[in-house]
């Protein structure tokens, strides 16, 4: 995340002022999930492109559970 921040910050066509203090701050201040929360969260990881198929499935799977 560092080197896209740095990378997006840059070229200075970003509307975001966020820079890597905020991102190491952010960092700090988080909290992880709970054990609940976890049976509801879906990561992605976007870096390598991501298989939006897939995404929407296990969305989708994630939500008729919630029911």
């Amino acid at each position: 995340m560092r080197e896209r921040i740095e990378r997006r910050n840059h070229l200075g066509k970003d509307a975001s002022e966020a820079d890597t203090s905020v991102l190491a701050r952010q960092l700090e201040w988080r909290e992880p999930l709970t054990a609940e929360e976890r049976k509801l969260a879906l990561t992605v990881a976007n870096e390598r492109g991501a298989d939006l198929g897939k995404i929407r499935s296990e969305l989708d799977s994630l939500i008729k559970g919630m029911d």
